[in-house]
């Protein structure tokens, strides 16, 4: 039977980034082609939560919150008792950035938002780890980094979204440049983490249409012979998808619109499947690589085809030996 590689997407609920790559690269050895520091920490393991500091920090900025005793208006947001990071909905930090009175968004501004830094750090472990052999010599370093539009929607004040956006946007892809610029564009990988699919669904057309776009957007700091992936994704608040997928319709075309938009090479889309294990059923690739250019040169990844349903059972048979 040929041999399987394994994509790692993401956290990883271990203690350091040097005992996610030395578990990762021990139980998978080269099967894993890339193996992220596991994004490990008090504040990084709560995901888009490790980014409210530094909209916190940002003199240019206020921090406000639905105001439960005037609907409809909003307060100075208040830090929960627990602090700023909650495993939980409840508990929550409300915060969300609005420019203060007086700034221009064109003198809007951010320096750093800790990926860069965190990337650096982890790749210097993984280096010293590849060089004792702990760590296969041809597994890339995995940096995963949360889609723009998942925190302008998270973390920006609704009518200041479209104001703060270009800044916030530039300051992230001044991380992805700075990694970039420090880490071998061959021992690199990079994964964009997009949530949007929790929003694709309700959406309209217009909407729909503009996430796709900034979602290929994403590729633009990140150069041709570094490894690029997207990692579509339900969310996991309190380990449930925020909606839960009937089967893989929308996906298929947010990962279609993404390889057909993207002019570089990618390397992977990945696609969540429900909670309950219904595994192979729901997605089948083509035996046709998809491109909107008609360059069969380019690298892309497969078309995909929604899984409309039916006879379960006779589907599974059919679709075994394609996967």
């Amino acid at each position: 039977m040929p041999k399987r590689n394994v994509l790692l997407i993401g956290g990883v609920n271990l203690s350091s980034a040097e005992e996610v790559f030395k578990t990762a690269a021990g139980v998978l050895g080269d099967t894993a082609l890339r193996i992220p520091d596991g994004e490990t920490g008090s504040a990084r393991s709560y995901w888009i939560q490790c980014q409210t500091p530094f909209f916190i920090g940002n003199p240019q900025l206020e921090m406000v919150e639905p105001d439960p005793a005037n609907p409809g208006s909003f307060r100075p947001a208040r830090i929960p008792a627990a602090g700023l990071y909650s495993p939980t909905m409840a508990g929550a930090y409300r915060g969300q950035a609005k420019l203060r009175d007086g700034v221009s968004p064109a003198d809007l501004r951010f320096d750093n938002f800790g990926y860069a830094d965190w990337a650096i750090e982890s790749y210097a472990t993984f280096t010293k780890l590849k060089q004792v052999g702990e760590v296969p010599s041809g597994v890339r370093f995995q940096v995963c980094i949360p889609s723009t539009g998942v925190m302008l929607g998270a973390r920006i004040y609704g009518p200041d979204i479209a104001r703060i956006a270009p800044a916030y946007e530039a300051a992230i892809f001044r991380e992805v440049e700075r990694i970039c610029a420090e880490v071998p564009h061959s021992e690199l990988a990079v994964q964009w983490d997009c949530t949007e699919p929790v929003r694709y669904e309700s959406a309209g057309a217009e909407e729909r249409r503009s996430m796709i776009d900034r979602m290929v957007g994403l590729a633009a700091p990140v150069p041709g012979d570094v490894e690029l992936g997207y990692h579509l994704c339900y969310g996991d608040w309190e380990h449930r998808h925020m909606v839960e997928p009937t089967d893989t319709g929308y996906l298929v075309e947010i990962a279609n619109g993404i390889s057909s938009g993207v002019t570089r090479p990618l390397a992977w889309i990945h696609l969540p499947v429900p909670a309950q294990p219904l595994g192979r059923r729901l997605l089948r690739a083509s035996d046709k690589p998809r491109s909107a250019s008609g360059n069969a040169a380019r690298p892309r990844p497969r078309a995909f085809h929604r899984w409309s349903g039916g006879d379960k059972a006779a589907h599974e048979r059919r679709e075994q030996g394609r996967l």
